[in-house]
């Protein structure tokens, strides 16, 4: 997968929140991550920076100080050279022992993640921990309906989500100044909200002078829909380039050490080299 450097943020939240809350979770029937739109495993910044792994391969050599690791894990692409990628990588890695989830419990699958996620929920006891990375390239591969679903189904006692919030990416442009290219693409941005809640925040679209709060209001609206799905959401990162900010990565858990982990979490981030350096 094409990234630079600055896509090594959202994963640097994933490794300082999973050690912990698999450890938080070890009396759970099992410990399960999910990653959505998986990609190929292997991140590629521009030369002559180096190829770094991705979320996949991060997630199954996690572990916690006193041992607890990920029982199972699915990773789905749509993609079919990412989904072949990402087998290949997967096997390459529980041969060299570089994953603590056996090849039994490592299900690489292929299709797409809103259509195949009643599958992995159906294979997972609702009494087990599920994390779920959602990282789609934009905004209408994770329509709202699947994040509905992903608490609805089973309704699993015990799940986390890490997605992604694409302002700067997307939804910045999607709902435009000019009120006819918006509802061109207002469609897409139902979907992605579920709803026209996001047309709250279009006063502030009469100028460029209200740009902050217009971001603000977008994400404001977004995380308020996730809160009445899981109690507890809000910014995990913000990945940037420069003075550009490309999007943001959300946290959600109805648990409070999930709150309290994921409060910790950030703020290791903000404290760490890399985080100045990216700003």
């Amino acid at each position: 997968r094409d990234n630079g450097e600055w896509a090594k943020r959202k994963l640097e939240f994933l490794e300082q929140y999973g050690p912990v809350a698999l450890k938080a979770t070890r009396s759970k029937l099992s410990r399960v991550y999910v990653d959505l739109f998986a990609g190929p495993g292997i991140n590629q910044p521009p030369p002559p920076q180096e190829p770094f792994a991705g979320s996949p391969l991060r997630a199954l050599s996690l572990r916690s100080s006193s041992g607890e690791k990920f029982t199972d894990a699915y990773f789905i692409n749509k993609d079919p050279l990412d989904h072949a990628a990402l087998d290949a990588r997967v096997s390459v890695a529980i041969e060299n022992g570089d994953s603590r989830v056996s090849r039994g419990r490592v299900h690489v699958w292929r299709g797409d993640a809103n259509e195949r996620v009643t599958e992995i929920l159906d294979a997972v006891h609702p009494k087990s921990y599920v994390f779920v990375f959602a990282d789609p390239a934009n905004p209408s591969q994770l329509p709202w309906r699947t994040i509905e679903l992903l608490k609805s189904h089973r309704a699993h006692e015990s799940m986390d989500l890490y997605t992604l919030f694409p302002y700067g990416m997307a939804l910045s442009r999607m709902a435009s100044y000019n009120a006819d290219a918006t509802e061109i693409n207002a469609p897409a941005l139902n979907a992605f909200y579920g709803d026209e809640s996001w047309r709250s925040c279009m006063d502030f679209r009469k100028s460029g002078a209200l740009s902050r709060e217009f971001a603000q209001c977008m994400l404001d609206v977004y995380l308020a829909k996730l809160r009445s799905q899981w109690e507890y959401a809000d910014v995990a990162c913000e990945v940037r380039i420069g003075n550009r900010g490309l999007y943001k990565m959300l946290f959600a858990t109805k648990a409070a050490a999930g709150r309290k982990i994921a409060q910790w979490a950030t703020q290791k981030m903000v404290a760490s080299p890399t985080q100045i350096s990216l700003l």
